[in-house]
């Protein structure tokens, strides 16, 4: 059965009332647990995360667009800089269910790569080293975390985020003007996924 998670609340919509759903929670550090406590306790066949994102200069997207993770990636601002490294024995990258990314592809979200990062970018030339270094699309402080747990517990994993904002310094005012309708967008794709699966669920548990 499949369990659909977000960062907070607001983020999964009126999707409790068909399909199991929970928090993690915001950041890198309370995803993951709240990740690794949800899949323990529900044992989820497949894990999709719902949610905004914030869409990079050159990604071509705009506020309101739907997008299905491609690829997550770590981001450090230090390594994108040249300032620090990654280790080689982290794993960097994860890459979505192709099964599923390819039915939320179908149903109308965009693919997009997207970059985790500890904070949220705030500068223009932030934004252009972490493009230039990673080649993400999106940036979403959650998703890595995430990925990573359903991979470690074998669990298949896809994202569908709408993007809420330009990453950027006008990135925060613009999210206040734009999640409540980005957070509809991407629960309204994943309800339909659920559909086209078969998936009624009538107050889950």
């Amino acid at each position: 059965m499949p369990l659909v998670v977000a960062a907070f609340a607001p983020e999964l919509g009126d999707l409790a009332a068909r399909v199991r759903t929970a928090t993690v929670g915001i950041g890198l550090v309370a995803a993951a647990h709240g990740a690794t406590r949800a899949l323990a306790e529900r044992r989820p066949d497949v894990v999709i995360l719902v949610g905004t994102c914030g869409a990079y200069a050159e990604s071509g997207l705009a506020i309101g667009d739907v997008v299905v993770a491609s690829r997550v990636v770590l981001a450090s601002a230090a390594a994108a800089r040249g300032d620090g490294a990654l280790l080689p024995s982290m794993t960097l990258a994860f890459e979505p269910d192709a099964s599923v990314f390819e039915a939320l592809v179908a149903l109308g979200g965009k693919p997009a790569a997207v970059a985790t990062t500890l904070a949220l970018t705030t500068t223009d030339s932030l934004a252009v080293d972490l493009q230039r270094c990673l080649g993400p699309d999106v940036e979403h402080l959650e998703a890595y975390a995430v990925a990573h747990v359903c991979a470690a517990l074998g669990v298949p994993f896809a994202a569908v985020f709408a993007v809420a904002n330009d990453v950027g310094p006008r990135g925060r005012d613009q999210w206040r003007a734009h999640h409540s309708a980005a957070e509809v967008a991407a629960a309204d794709l994943v309800s339909r996924w659920l559909s086209a699966r078969g998936q009624s669920i009538r107050n889950p548990t």
